[in-house]
């Protein structure tokens, strides 16, 4: 059998990694924390490159390195929302500024479910289930992951929530993957097929308005530029495809997002401070959509949220280095 499944263990808990055993590629999941991918190695021009800059050892993670953001990504000021004529408060995890930030979810242990395993492909099902048991947020769903390998090669991630209450249920997904091509983002290429940038106020909460900005549309270098800002993604039945690709190894990244108004809607861009990696996020919307409906998803009992997230690694040289047009 070309692929197997490896468990070691590490300073934060269990690691379970999907491995090639004819390239060597590997992804690994840190289950005991949220699922976060920790590595993602892919074979490129006769190597592997790890493509993903995780929490590692780290326990504090003030970056959320590639955690879940459920039932909420970004901001929700005091933490607070409205839903059914009733008001909810979650406890603000950034206290000094008064915010609840990025859901619950980041750290949340899951367990395996299944394991499937073809000739081109493995793949890994993980779940976790919530009771309710926060007083801010007492509705009871389970989070589906479908992760899955492939000798493209290729790494895709599938997030399925399903609501497990008996009415329907407010929800905002998202997910924080940070990319790293093991040199400075300045002198990388990304592009993204979109000129709506969300209009963030000075809290950066959505207005609900977009900004014409023809920043990566095309393909452009990075640069200088720091990041903290969201596109909204033109409704297709096609994967939204941003690129990332460093011209001077030749490394093309190119990710593929569902998107469509029962899947992801925008995605948001972060550089933090080091400049090493940024952080392409797939988001259903801000998490001040709790309060103002603005992208939020309403799933009824028994119902899901389903989107994907597909990461291929490729060559400059082997195609166009842009991302796909709409």
């Amino acid at each position: 059998m070309r692929f197997r499944i490896e468990e070691s263990k590490g300073h934060v808990g269990r690691i379970i990694s999907i491995r090639d055993t004819i390239t060597s590629g590997s992804a690994s999941i840190l289950p005991d924390r949220g699922a976060r991918l920790d590595r993602l190695d892919l074979p490129f021009s006769g190597s592997l490159r790890n493509l993903i800059d995780g929490p590692g050892d780290a326990i504090d993670d003030p970056w959320y390195k590639n955690a879940l953001l459920i039932p909420f990504p970004s901001r929700l000021p005091g933490g607070s929302f409205e839903w059914n004529n009733r008001h909810y408060v979650l406890p603000c995890n950034f206290p000094d500024s008064g915010i609840a930030l990025h859901g619950f979810f980041a750290d949340r242990p899951f367990r395996i479910t299944s394991t499937q395993s073809t000739d081109t492909s493995m793949t890994l099902v993980t779940s976790s289930r919530y009771s309710g048991d926060i007083e801010g947020f007492p509705f009871p769903f389970d989070v589906v992951l479908t992760d899955t390998l492939d000798t493209d090669p290729s790494f895709t991630r599938t997030i399925t929530i399903r609501n497990r209450a008996h009415i329907p249920i407010p929800m905002m997904a998202g997910w924080h993957p940070y990319f790293s091509l093991d040199t400075s983002l300045n002198g990388l290429v990304l592009g993204v097929p979109s000129t709506e940038r969300m209009e963030l106020d000075a809290s950066m909460l959505p207005t609900g308005r977009t900004i014409d900005t023809r920043w990566f549309d095309s393909g452009a270098p990075i640069g200088l530029r720091s990041l903290n800002d969201g596109f909204r993604m033109p409704c297709s039945t096609i994967p939204f495809s941003v690129s990332l690709s460093d011209p001077a190894s030749g490394l093309l990244l190119r990710i593929g997002i569902d998107r469509g108004p029962a899947q992801f809607r925008i995605v948001h861009l972060f550089t933090p401070p080091s400049r090493t990696s940024i952080s392409i996020e797939p988001l259903t919307g801000y998490g001040f959509g709790l309060n103002t409906g603005l992208d939020r998803l309403i799933l009824d009992p028994n119902a899901s949220f389903s989107a994907s997230y597909r990461i291929t690694l490729t060559s400059i040289f082997s195609g166009n280095s842009e991302s796909s047009p709409d």
